[in-house]
């Protein structure tokens, strides 16, 4: 099924000091360590600049994910603060993917929402 075939894109808007990205399928250990690699490879000069950096991932493409896929995505959402990670908005329209997210983003300065003017409205709006 092409749908859980796992890919990723990632943009980068240095004057906006945003990362912009959209991910899909039904993802391994192995994705996700691509995943991982690539983004902090793009956001690089926004972490080296320590002004801050807001987050827009679309989901709206992936599949629920297994436990460890989630767990990994909860702890990337903690590093990610480390990193100087200000806000984060997820556009999710599957409700059981929310209901997965809705979990790990607990505890985070991270809002999920069902389409993307309304997620980077809210990564845009002022401190």
């Amino acid at each position: 099924m092409s749908e859980l075939k796992p890919h990723f894109t990632i943009l980068i808007d240095e004057r906006r000091r945003e990362v912009h990205y959209a991910a899909s399928g039904f993802w391994t250990g192995e994705d996700m360590a691509r995943f991982q690699s690539a983004l902090l490879k793009k956001a690089k000069p926004l972490i080296e600049a320590g002004e801050g950096f807001y987050v827009m991932g679309d989901m709206s493409g992936l599949a629920v994910q297994d436990r460890r896929m989630a767990d990994a995505m909860r702890f990337m959402m903690a590093e990610s603060a480390k990193l100087g990670m200000k806000r984060q908005a997820f556009v999710i329209t599957a409700p059981l993917l929310k209901m997965q997210f809705d979990r790990l983003v607990d505890g985070t300065n991270t809002q999920i929402f069902a389409n993307k003017g309304d997620a980077v409205a809210w990564i845009r709006r002022p401190e």
